[in-house]
């Protein structure tokens, strides 16, 4: 499986450090703002709370980066999420976030994101994986995605 959604956006100043650079916390901001949007566009919500007063969402499990250029306040960059594996309770991305200029695409970071799908107990807090609901995987199944 091997489709792509992608989003477009603007380092702000703040996601900089005192040596002007994107710091390295950012860019797990980076990717979780692309999951989120990619979720967001299948219409799957990214966090539901119940009527009994617990919730279900989407939790991290691993996340990794590997950094291969700086980013600056003010670059124009595309996040680019890729589903690698969807399974019973959980969903593997792979993503790529590159610098866009005018004539130029330069990859700045390669990451991975695995995220569960759980629910919390209202009563014992608990925190729970749960299969992940059959019109959710509809949805994550398709063979064509919005960008």
């Amino acid at each position: 499986m091997r489709n792509h959604f992608k989003i477009l956006r603007t380092i702000d100043f703040h996601e900089t450090d005192a040596a002007g650079f994107v710091h390295f916390s950012k860019f797990f901001n980076f990717m979780e703002e692309a999951e989120h949007a990619f979720l967001q566009s299948l219409e799957i919500p990214v966090f539901e709370k119940g009527e009994d007063g617990g919730w279900a969402g989407w939790p991290h499990i691993h996340t990794a980066c590997e950094y291969k250029s700086p980013l600056r306040f003010q670059d124009r960059i595309e996040i680019e999420i890729q589903v690698n594996k969807i399974g019973t309770k959980s969903i593997h991305y792979d993503i790529g976030i590159y610098k866009i200029t005018e004539n130029n695409r330069t990859k700045a970071a390669t990451g991975e994101l695995t995220s569960i799908y759980a629910k919390q107990n209202p009563t014992t807090g608990v925190i729970k994986t749960t299969p992940i609901p059959k019109n959710f995987l509809n949805k994550l199944l398709r063979k064509t995605w919005p960008v």
